[in-house]
């Protein structure tokens, strides 16, 4: 319901958040439609979090010797972004879209996050484990269930590409075994059983 998704998406009560997230802007970089159905991939200009976070810690921790109130904390939080820049980062989004009537909604996909959330988990821990291949697997079942997750199909690829020297050296000491294998046999066919 319309109630659900501005509860679920609300940073009004925020008081560094609500601030920096308006901060955000897009740019759409493709847009396919078939039937009632459709996806965007946009270009997003957002803060970059984990630096206001770790910004947010450290001021934090200045803090707390002094005696400030969780007011006061909440005013130097709110002036410190309004009086400085705001560390920014690019990255690109799928957007899910369907056709309600004559227009066109985001699809906010919630059935599936948690599936998805806990396939990308355990892709990651795979990946940190070194079982790449795993991994991928874990990322590509987390993609069929949310094809607009782009970061994830970046995952993939990047998998990809750590994955093809591993492919190549295999396909090399096949081929160095076939080699010393054939080499065995034509020795004795030359000297005799």
């Amino acid at each position: 319901s319309l109630e659900t998704f501005i509860r679920y998406n609300s940073i009004e009560d925020s008081v560094v958040v609500g601030p920096l997230m308006r901060r955000t802007t897009f740019e759409i970089e493709t847009l396919e439609t078939e039937g009632d159905r459709g996806r965007a991939v946009a270009r997003v200009r957002q803060p970059n979090i984990e630096r206001v976070m770790s910004d947010l810690f450290d001021t934090a921790l200045s803090s707390i010797g002094s005696g400030m109130s969780p007011g006061q904390f909440d005013k130097l939080l709110k002036k410190r972004y309004r009086s400085r820049p705001v560390p920014m980062v690019t990255v690109k989004r799928g957007v899910g879209l369907v056709r309600e009537g004559e227009k066109w909604k985001i699809s906010a996909g919630w059935p599936q996050e948690e599936q998805v959330g806990a396939l990308v988990r355990q892709a990651s821990y795979l990946e940190e484990a070194g079982n790449l291949k795993e991994a991928k697997e874990k990322y590509e079942a987390a993609l069929a269930l949310n094809e607009n997750l782009i970061e994830i199909q970046d995952q993939i690829d990047a998998l990809d590409f750590r994955l093809k020297p591993a492919a190549e050296a295999q396909r090399e000491s096949r081929r160095m075994i076939e080699q010393a294998l054939e080499d065995l046999r034509r020795g004795r066919n030359r000297n005799g059983p």
